[in-house]
């Protein structure tokens, strides 16, 4: 999800792959999509257990075939911020500009940058290019391991939440950030959309599937909690689903575990 606990962030100098396809984007983005709903519905299946995939579908994602012989349909949500994908660009070239600076002043370690998405979007370019040299002039002054948002803007940086540096003999800069909602975190928003769906899915399925599953795929590494993973992890919510996989992922990015949150 947008915000989950930080358990890696990716360097700067792993590039991301984009398609070279002469597919319209409207169906290259759908192939895309449906390829990571059913990496996340393999994986619950895998952590789950006794069921299979019998099919991907429409309303809902997937279609799980349980070995006892029922049916169980299988809702996949990615808690994405769209504010993010707005920002993204911006965040990785600055990120690279950092990167440079660092270099160019022989900073060395291991620098995790996490900028405020909104932020980020609101600051003009012009001021967005001074933005990596301000973080490069703060770590020259200041030695320490982690610095937050009001110590940093204290001292003139923008549009940055957090600051990470870990000793390391050469200079890598890794790209984290963090987005603020006014309606809650991504996960209890999601969550509420989701059940509205649900009721229509019962309704159009009618007694088709046995069970309704809702597996919430969190957005990869890079990311600072808003409230979301820990509300899931703890199970504090309420949900009309039957059972509710949150999958984690693994340091490379992909998913590795589906963990049963469901609510007692």
């Amino acid at each position: 999800m947008r915000l989950i606990p930080v358990v890696a962030t990716f360097p700067i100098r792993l590039r991301e792959l984009r398609p070279c396809s002469l597919w319209p984007v409207n169906q290259r983005h759908a192939h895309q999509r449906r390829a990571v709903e059913q990496a996340a519905v393999e994986c619950v299946a895998r952590s789950a257990g006794s069921v299979a995939l019998h099919a991907m579908r429409e309303a809902p994602d997937a279609d799980l075939l349980h070995e006892h012989g029922f049916h169980i349909g299988v809702e996949v949500v990615q808690t994405v911020d769209q504010s993010y994908l707005d920002a993204r660009r911006r965040m990785e070239e600055t990120t690279e500009s950092v990167q440079g600076e660092l270099e160019d002043r022989a900073i060395c370690g291991h620098i995790h940058v996490y900028f405020d998405v909104n932020e980020i979007l609101s600051t003009p370019p012009a001021q967005r290019r001074q933005v990596p040299k301000q973080i490069a002039a703060f770590l020259e002054r200041h030695p320490g391991a982690n610095f937050e948002t009001s110590e940093l803007k204290a001292d003139g940086v923008q549009c940055v939440a957090r600051i990470e540096r870990m000793a390391a003999p050469k200079t890598v800069v890794y790209r984290g950030w963090r987005s603020q909602s006014l309606n809650g975190s991504l996960a209890a928003i999601c969550l509420q959309k989701k059940d509205e769906r649900l009721r229509h899915y019962r309704s159009e399925n009618g007694d088709y599937f046995k069970e309704y599953w809702l597996a919430i795929a969190s957005l990869g590494p890079g990311t600072i909690e808003d409230g979301g993973f820990e509300m899931l992890l703890g199970r504090d919510f309420v949900t009309d689903f039957d059972r509710v996989f949150l999958i984690m992922r693994g340091f490379d990015g992909r998913f590795a575990e589906a963990k049963d949150v469901t609510p007692a």
